[in-house]
């Protein structure tokens, strides 16, 4: 497989991850949580759509940097990213469960 096939799939896992993250957070700040990133939170304060503009434009920029300077580090986005979705669905799969 060609390295720039790999940089692209690494690119949207991370994408991905950081979209769901959004959602998850979202769908925690609706519950009764706060967002544990003071810059976020700050964010969210502002505006729901400015914390999800921010959060995607801003990942989105900071994930094509290092595609294009240091394309190693997207694995390492993309499974840390991975660890936050274990986290969210570890947290709020018991939840969705209990909804009749």
């Amino acid at each position: 497989m060609k390295k720039e096939t790999i940089v692209l799939g690494w690119f949207i896992l991370a994408y991905v991850f950081n979209v769901a993250d959004v959602i998850f957070t979202l769908y925690a700040i609706l519950h009764g949580h706060y967002e544990m990133n003071p810059i976020m939170a700050y964010a969210l304060e502002i505006s729901p759509v400015f914390f999800v503009a921010v959060k995607l434009i801003v990942f989105g920029l900071a994930i094509q940097y290092l595609a294009k300077r240091a394309d190693y580090l997207l694995s390492y986005t993309a499974i840390f990213y991975a660890f936050v979705m274990i986290w969210h669905l570890h947290h709020w799969v018991p939840l969705w469960m209990s909804i009749p």
